[in-house]
């Protein structure tokens, strides 16, 4: 389902760059990246707890890293708005676009990082 929502929402992203000429392009990108982003906590949660018990700290952990983007993002766009060598208001398709190449890699090296750690261990024996 992870892979689902990343494949969405960088599909929904890409499909925004050629926004100047096409405006109808940014309603179904709005569109698909809503279908994209709406189950991607939940499916994260979900996938966090089949390999470490979700405590008080873990899930607070979740929560924090997984808002700090909703921080970050808007303060880089800011700043790249009144620059038109940055691309404008085009940067917010940029920095979403790159956001969106950036999770996919990120999800890799996680799917990575569990499988290595999971050698030899039983589901549920990591903890925080």
């Amino acid at each position: 389902m992870i892979i689902v929502n990343l494949f969405l929402t960088s599909v929904a992203y890409i499909l925004l760059i050629p926004v100047q000429s096409f405006s109808e392009l940014l309603w179904a990108s709005a569109a698909l990246s809503g279908i994209g982003m709406a189950t991607t906590f939940a499916a994260t949660l979900l996938w966090t707890s089949e390999t470490v018990v979700i405590s008080g700290r873990v899930g607070s952990l979740v929560v924090a890293g997984e808002s700090f983007g909703s921080i970050i993002q808007p303060q880089v766009v800011g700043q790249l708005f009144d620059f038109p060598a940055a691309g404008g208001p085009m940067s917010m398709v940029y920095v979403l676009v790159t956001a969106a190449l950036l999770h996919s890699v990120l999800f890799a090296c996680l799917v990575a990082f569990v499988a290595r750690c999971l050698k030899g261990h039983h589901p549920n024996e990591l903890t925080l």
